[in-house]
């Protein structure tokens, strides 16, 4: 790990037998099998439900004494709903990808990269409203 002005110091990160993370320094994580199904650290800790088939369908995060839980419903291997509190986004597909989601009252496009990368959103007018952080290799 390189700190904030690049001096070199040493984390132990403890896993288990199959490399799972048990432990970074920050978080403790637990797990069934490969799934992720908790962490927590001083001030938060989140928890992770899945399906029959490995998918997951929901998170709950509780700091504070308060618990935000977020639902996830799927079709087949796609999220087509992701519910959290009274918020709800709701994903259209077409030839298997993501091509429009509705937020709240408002429809928006998906913008890919000639390789098939999501790169962004934009709205009804056609003006971007969020690009995405895209890592490029050289």
């Amino acid at each position: 790990m390189i700190d904030s002005i690049n001096n070199i110091t040493e984390t132990d990160i403890d896993s288990d037998a199959i490399g799972n993370i048990l432990n970074d320094g920050t978080w403790q994580y637990t797990w069934q099998g490969r799934k992720l199904t908790g962490m927590s650290n001083n001030s938060k800790s989140i928890s992770f439900l899945y399906d029959e088939n490995g998918q997951r369908m929901r998170k709950s995060v509780t700091e504070n004494g308060n618990t935000v839980t977020t639902e996830y419903v799927v079709s087949g291997k796609s999220v087509t709903h992701v519910i959290k509190g009274t918020e709800d986004l709701h994903v259209f597909y077409a030839n298997g990808q993501p091509s429009h989601c509705k937020y709240g009252n408002s429809m928006y496009t998906y913008v890919y990269s000639l390789q098939g990368d999501v790169l962004g959103l934009k709205d009804n007018t056609g003006a971007i409203v969020e690009w995405f952080l895209a890592r490029f290799v050289v």
